[in-house]
């Protein structure tokens, strides 16, 4: 906050910077009163003649609103800021009714006028000529604080700057540039050229606010910590309207013992002059970010995703269906891609078998650093990470083990409660991700280290430094209250530039200061869930109970996805299940009986007294089995037969006669209202036409959120999302 700047100006005296505004005044400015601004904005700009080696580093006057603002790092003198004016012939310029020659001296802090609620100061300037011109020109001022800066000026900007950098969601156009680094004293840190410098991500680079990556000449320790990189990104935190989910979850991985966290600080950028707003400077995953001792000959460093493996020129699909890209070595031999495939596919294997391999007698331990893995978990389970375990999960095989690592956890954008694509990620509590890769904590053995990883580590660190009182700190992570004083002046000026809501898919919030409480909100609640659920898990005890949920079938469910364990954590897994006298799919007036095979994971073992219970039907036998399984039968009953089966599929997910009726009333009068002849008119004709079914499901909502839908007809687009979309918790949904 600027008021506050005034406080720390005397401070720093030996940190002095001048800030050589040139204002290019307009040859023929309109005729306007004295008390309007001039329109003529963009042609003004600055340049810092500051410390040694940032000479000629313009900043930008920037136009906002019909207003004139001078965006400024921290560090800056207000007390003495040296304004520099060049004028066209003939006209000149008056600052409180003195001629200002070329230059002129400002105290802003006693001579502007000060906005309390904006949060800026303004300087109020006459533009005068001989012919009578008495032209009002106003300048704004606002100031960063606590951050360092970056300065980004294009080698050549006409042909290669920022317009052009950012033209092309691809990466593709890449430039270089000069890069410099002041500290939030106004000291520089950094002077270095880039040789490579682009926009970078996949989603988030249709974002307006653009994130980029550079690579630099040559090594520097552009985030002080005393390990200098050639690689950096600045992110851009497009759809974090907080600007923080990044910072605390990097700095949350890294408090946790999961070293290879990136180190990362939030700063300022400026792009060939103009002020491009609030950015995270970053490390980047990678081989070289593993701070485990290992060669980069021989070591495989891996990324788990879903959503982006085939523009990968190497990737795997696993037998489990899950997809893993080799990102480092850039080029790999067929025999390379093998030995990580056979890795992968044994720690599937173990899953499937509860944590012990069914033939070699291997377990758990000998293919993944439960470690990594366990503190892993926990920064994703804790943040609701949409992405966790499905993209931008990475992980590395070292050369002198064969065991997969899990390291540097990414891109926190869409965490903390604001992913409206699917309805779980907005509620603090429940699992979530809860996919193949999270399966591995029900393992016993994986889960007693989760809980005891919790128990000693993150929950004191949560509770007490993240939710404590603005001063705690933590090694890395800071409070709530911290990482908000830190960035409150510049997010003031980052929100200036940029719309403060950027996409539909997350929460829409009025102010800067509602978001950041809802954040603490969702903190709060998601810790004090998450500690509860935990506490709850048997780790490595004796199972004594197990119970079952059993879903009413859907059409082209597997009968494995209908039923499932209430308790995943209980130290029990379902291995199979298939239906016993089965002859048709909801043949009426038949009982149904479940074959269920459980097994118990390793760590942990069935209870001579265990109890398996079910929320559908009667249990009506449980026996254990030689190999060690416990066979369930399980009487479910007579299947109901509902009103939204058509030929053999049910609509029900898009689907619900009463809302159908209520927003197409003309449907009535084509068909009637009787059950089967309105479910078929849906299915026949208003399919065709896009008509919304249900609340829950609007076809076109569904193709504008996942933009892969293309020349396809409404019905299959329906057919797409029952088949397989509502099984991978797509949503349709606005």
């Amino acid at each position: 906050m600027i008021n506050r700047t005034r406080k720390r100006i005397t401070l720093l005296a030996a940190s002095f910077i001048l800030c050589g505004i040139y204002l290019f005044c307009a040859r023929h400015f309109a005729a306007a009163s004295p008390q309007k601004e001039t329109e003529h904005g963009e042609e003004m700009y600055c340049y810092v003649n500051g410390r040694e080696g940032i000479e000629g580093t313009r900043i930008l006057s920037q136009r906002v609103d019909k207003k004139n603002y001078l965006f400024l790092p921290s560090g800056m003198d207000l007390s003495a800021l040296q304004i520099n004016f060049s004028c066209p012939l003939g006209e000149w310029v008056t600052f409180e009714d003195t001629l200002i020659r070329d230059k002129v001296l400002i105290d802003v802090l006693n001579k502007g006028t000060y906005n309390k609620e904006k949060e800026f100061y303004q300087l109020s300037f006459q533009v005068c000529n001989a012919e009578g011109l008495n032209k009002d020109f106003k300048l704004r001022i606002m100031q960063s604080e606590y951050i360092p800066a970056v300065f980004l000026v294009s080698d050549d900007p006409e042909n290669e700057g920022r317009g052009w950098v950012e033209s092309t969601p691809d990466h593709s156009n890449v430039a270089e540039a000069s890069v410099y680094e002041m500290d939030e004293e106004g000291n520089l840190i950094c002077k270095q050229k880039a040789e490579k410098l682009r926009i970078r991500g996949n989603f988030t680079a249709s974002a307006k606010k653009k994130a980029y990556q550079m690579k630099l000449r040559a090594k520097e320790d552009m985030l002080e910590i005393g390990e200098p990189r050639k690689s950096f990104a600045l992110l851009a935190n497009s759809y974090d309207t907080t600007l923080q989910h990044n910072t605390i979850t990097y700095h949350l991985g890294k408090e946790l013992g999961l070293s290879d966290s990136p180190d990362c600080r939030p700063v300022d950028v400026y792009y060939d002059g103009e002020y491009a707003g609030n950015y995270l400077l970053t490390e980047l995953p990678g081989i070289s970010r593993t701070n485990v001792a290992i060669e980069e000959n021989g070591s495989y460093f891996m990324q788990i995703d879903y959503s982006h493996y085939m523009e990968r020129e190497h990737y795997l699909e696993l037998s489990n269906g899950m997809f893993v890209t080799l990102e480092e070595p850039e080029h790999c031999s067929q025999e390379q891609i093998e030995y990580v495939r056979g890795i992968w596919e044994e720690l599937a294997k173990l899953t499937t078998y509860g944590g012990v391999h069914p033939t070699n007698g291997k377990t758990i331990e000998d293919y993944l650093d439960l470690d990594s893995y366990a503190r892993y978990y926990l920064v994703q389970q804790f943040s609701k990470n949409p992405d966790g375990f499905s993209s931008s999960t990475y992980c590395y095989i070292p050369s002198d083990e064969d065991k997969i690592y899990f390291c540097s956890p990414w891109d926190f954008d869409l965490c903390y409660g604001i992913d409206h694509q699917v309805s779980e990620l907005l509620n603090p509590n429940g699992y979530y991700p809860d996919n193949v890769g999270s399966d591995i904590s029900t393992i016993p053995v994986v889960a007693q280290r989760i809980k005891d990883i919790y128990d000693e580590e993150m929950y004191p660190v949560v509770e007490d430094i993240l939710l404590g009182d603005l001063e705690e700190k933590g090694d890395y992570i800071k409070s709530l209250a911290g990482y908000n004083e830190e960035i409150y002046a510049s997010q003031k000026m980052n929100y200036k530039l940029w719309d403060f809501n950027q996409t539909g898919m997350t929460t829409l919030y009025k102010s800067y200061e509602d978001s950041v409480a809802d954040l603490k909100d969702f903190v709060e609640k998601r810790h004090n869930w998450l500690s509860r659920a935990i506490e709850g898990w048997a780790g490595c005890r004796e199972a004594e109970e197990v119970g079952l949920v059993v879903e009413k079938p859907l059409a082209g469910m597997p009968l494995e996805e209908q039923i499932s364990l209430s308790d995943k954590w209980c130290g029990g897994k379902i291995f199979s299940a298939d239906i016993l006298e089965q002859d048709k799919y909801f043949e009426p007036l038949k009982e149904y009986h479940y074959r269920i095979l459980l097994m118990s994971q390793y760590g942990s073992s069935f209870s001579d007294k265990v109890a398996v219970t079910s929320n559908l039907g009667k249990v009506e036998s449980q026996n254990m089995l030689e190999n060690g399984m416990m066979e369930v039968v399980l009487n479910v009953g007579v299947p109901e037969v509902t009103d939204t089966v058509y030929e053999g599929v049910n609509y029900a997910p898009v689907y619900n006669k009463e809302y159908y009726l209520a927003h197409y009333p003309e449907v009535v009068d084509f068909v009637g209202t009787e059950d089967d002849a309105v479910l078929e008119y849906f299915v026949t004709e208003g399919m065709n036409q896009a008509h919304q079914g249900c609340e829950d499901f609007d076809v076109k909502v569904y193709i504008a959120r996942y933009l892969m839908f293309d020349g396809w007809e409404y019905p299959d687009i329906y057919m797409h999302y029952l088949t397989d979309g509502i099984f991978q918790e797509w949503s349709g949904r606005l």
